[in-house]
């Protein structure tokens, strides 16, 4: 079974979204990343929050992010936290670093045995468990001329 058949067949607990996570959420369902921009200083904000990590500003716009990405650091995960994520163990929780400049902790999409060396990019692919679609990361395809 594939990586992502792994991670459709989980019953895992959902998330909780809130009043300031939710576009964030309903973008990955219509499978899209989105991310906050502020509105003073220009700086894409990840995860959501109501101010500005960077200048404390408040006007934070949600916008389209790219979903290409640099692997940074991963861990792969043989006895999840969570009883619901043991059917897709062994699996690679990545932090990624975004071309929009947050970093994010996610999911690499591949085999265990085939993680890519860090630095290597990475773009995102929407993996419905549930009732949620996650943003998860698998190499980036190679692009042909």
């Amino acid at each position: 079974m594939n990586p992502i058949e792994q991670f459709e067949r989980l019953n895992a607990p959902a998330p909780i979204p809130t009043q300031i996570s939710r576009p964030f959420w309903e973008g990955n369902a219509a499978g899209r990343l989105v991310m906050q921009k502020c509105g003073d200083c220009g700086a894409w904000v990840f995860y959501p929050r109501g101010h500005c990590p960077h200048c404390w500003g408040a006007r934070l716009a949600w916008s389209d992010a790219r979903g290409n990405a640099r692997l940074e650091s991963f861990c792969i995960v043989h006895r999840p936290g969570h009883d619901a994520w043991k059917a897709a163990a062994p699996y690679v929780l990545a932090i990624v670093r975004l071309e929009e400049g947050p970093s994010m902790l996610s999911t690499l999409v591949c085999p265990a045995h085939e993680v890519p060396d860090i630095g290597t990019p990475v773009q995102v692919r929407f993996v419905r468990i549930g009732q949620f679609t996650l943003p998860m990361f698998e190499p980036a395809r190679q692009r042909r001329s």
